[in-house]
């Protein structure tokens, strides 16, 4: 299953293109049941915004995935790239909503912002700062904070766009190639389900992929992405591929606290 995430602009373009963008996407809610929600501030809302008008935003925008998808359908999950603890805590207390994609973890001086912070595992965020897991009952938001690109750890420490090398398609498959990458992107899927699996019970791999970059890439690209997904298929014949929200759900029904 797929989460899409709509800017504010995708779910209000009247160009053709938007349109029909919208309408099959909705179609992809009815036969598969993807899920279908709103991305503020095109990951960089706490850049651009205050905090009470990133708060309007989240409002207006999930209202407005509402009403496109129709049938009284609402949005579990919200996809937002950076969102401080403040507009994670109006997700939860205000929008009923406990799950966000809101930290980068591993996003170091790229695009002229970072969260430089936080960690790359769900947690539950402190009231004091997103980046910082709640320390108990008195800064707890009950919204499950997650990262939004798996990558490989010692790239992870680098300055600027290498820092997110891993998964994501522009930082491996268009960096390193279509046969470095996906060695790459496979021994990042390794770490997590492998090993780390067998120490801790539990691993998790995520990737937002920008559909709007896709034009970027040589059509190579996109089958190399497919290529990964049957290659984690073959070698991990137990690993599924749920909504963010169903995934967010299900580790906050298994981990109350931090």
């Amino acid at each position: 299953k797929v989460t899409w995430s709509f800017s504010w602009l995708a779910l209000q373009d009247p160009r053709p293109n938007y349109v029909a963008i919208r309408k099959r996407v909705v179609e992809y809610h009815r036969q598969y049941g993807d899920e279908i929600t709103f991305i503020p501030g095109a990951y960089f809302a706490p850049m651009y915004n205050s905090r009470a008008q990133t708060n309007r935003d989240i409002h207006d925008g999930l209202k407005l995935v509402s009403e496109m998808v129709g049938g009284g359908y609402r949005p579990r999950s919200v996809i937002a790239g950076f969102l401080a603890a403040d507009n994670l805590r109006f997700l939860a207390e205000e929008e009923g909503i406990h799950v966000a994609q809101g930290t980068i973890w591993s996003q170091y001086g790229i695009d002229n912002g970072d969260g430089d912070g936080s960690i790359s595992y769900p947690y539950y965020p402190s009231r004091e700062h997103a980046c910082k897991p709640a320390q108990g009952k008195a800064d707890f938001i009950d919204c499950v904070n997650l990262d939004g690109w798996t990558c490989d750890f010692l790239s992870a420490r680098k300055f600027g766009g290498n820092s997110r090398t891993g998964v994501g398609p522009i930082e491996t498959y268009k960096r390193m190639g279509l046969e470095n990458g996906l060695k790459e992107s496979l021994a990042v899927v390794r770490s997590h389900f492998g090993d780390n699996f067998r120490r801790n019970g539990f691993g998790w791999i995520v990737v937002n992929w920008e559909i709007c970059l896709v034009k970027q890439f040589k059509p190579e690209v996109t089958a190399m992405m497919t290529s990964w997904l049957r290659e984690i298929r073959k070698e991990f014949p137990d690993a599924i591929v749920p909504l963010m929200s169903e995934f967010g759900e299900a580790w906050r029904r298994e981990n109350p606290n931090n």
